[in-house]
């Protein structure tokens, strides 16, 4: 009985790890600045986060430069500039 409990348990747990580690995550932002984590293959994700940031000051969000964590993830720099 504690051994089932025990593997449900662990099931849920790495169910809500990787679905914590599968979105596309708002590391920092401001009026001159954005930081996106995103999957490699889904960099419009970041894209869309970005510029939804930058529109809270009136600018839109261009990519800066994005340095790979592994072959999966990314980290995006965007700048926000005037439209």
């Amino acid at each position: 009985m504690i051994n089932n409990a025990c593997n449900v348990l662990y099931a849920l747990v790495m169910v809500f790890f990787l679905v914590g580690c599968a979105s596309t995550e708002l590391l920092s932002a401001n009026k001159e600045s954005v930081t996106v984590k995103a999957d490699l293959k889904k960099p419009h994700e970041a894209q869309a986060i970005a510029d939804g940031e930058c529109a809270k000051y009136g600018y839109k969000a261009h990519l800066n430069q994005f340095v790979r964590a592994n072959k999966v993830w990314a980290t995006f720099f965007f700048d926000c500039k005037p439209r």
